[in-house]
């Protein structure tokens, strides 16, 4: 490494800057004990040589790493915008990410490993693959988060979306669009029409016999001649769109 590449320490700014490396110190964590016009010096010289304090030597002298290790699935586009939300969180409450791709050569448990090696505190991991007893291994270690998963045992703590919730709003909204005059919702209803039924279960989780079975015309209104309609008495819960 030649001197050009060579990385400012400490003790580059001290000389650059005419104090002593225990003020440069005193200045970069911003403790009290130098002068304003003193700590604007310090400050400027840092600047010039381009220094930037480790924060891995900091991080090694805490107990507190204050660093959340984030694992995602390079496969999945939408988790860039979990990511996204996490880094805002994260830095709102003072705290780091360190992120740990899932990829095709690069499995799951490696990639935590990984994040646990960089001295993460807890983990949250989107849309984890590995078994409960797995996860709780983890859990014994650090706190453990799953995104988009309930399934994780009762050692991780979960958060995801309500799915049932979801399609029920979804195939609503459509119902109450009726058949809109533009081709991009005329495509959606010909998609949603070819891959009916949609099954909805009652409000118990299992389907109401004769009930739960509407069907619409394209103008929003209810349709009562519905060749495909189940007959009444049977058990079933479909929704039609004409």
């Amino acid at each position: 490494m030649t001197e050009q590449q060579r990385r400012p320490t400490l003790m580059d700014v001290a000389q650059a800057a005419g104090v002593s490396r225990a003020l440069v110190s005193i200045v970069m964590r911003g403790a009290p004990g130098a002068a304003v016009a003193t700590r604007q010096k310090v400050l400027d010289a840092a600047n010039e040589l381009g220094y930037r304090p480790d924060s891995r030597a900091r991080l090694l002298r805490s107990t507190r790493t204050k660093l959340l290790g984030l694992s995602f699935s390079t496969a999945h586009a939408f988790h860039a915008e979990i990511v996204d939300a996490a880094y805002a969180e994260a830095s709102a409450k003072g705290y780091e990410l360190a992120l740990g791709g899932v990829t095709s050569g690069r499995p799951e448990a490696r990639t935590i490993e990984a994040l646990l090696d960089f001295g993460s505190e807890a983990l949250i991991l989107i849309s984890p693959t590995l078994s409960s007893d797995e996860l709780a291994r983890y859990a014994g270690q650090v706190p453990v988060v799953s995104l988009l998963r309930n399934d994780v045992g009762e050692r991780t703590d979960s958060v995801s979306s309500d799915d049932y919730e979801g399609i029920r709003m979804a195939v609503e909204h459509l119902v109450c669009l009726g058949q809109p005059a533009d081709r991009p919702y005329r495509r959606r209803h010909r998609g949603l029409r070819r891959t009916a039924p949609v099954c909805l279960p009652g409000g118990d989780g299992t389907p109401r016999p004769g009930a739960g079975h509407h069907c619409w015309r394209r103008d929003g209104g209810r349709r009562d001649d519905c060749r495909q309609c189940p007959r009444p008495g049977h058990a079933d819960s479909r929704h039609c769109l004409q």
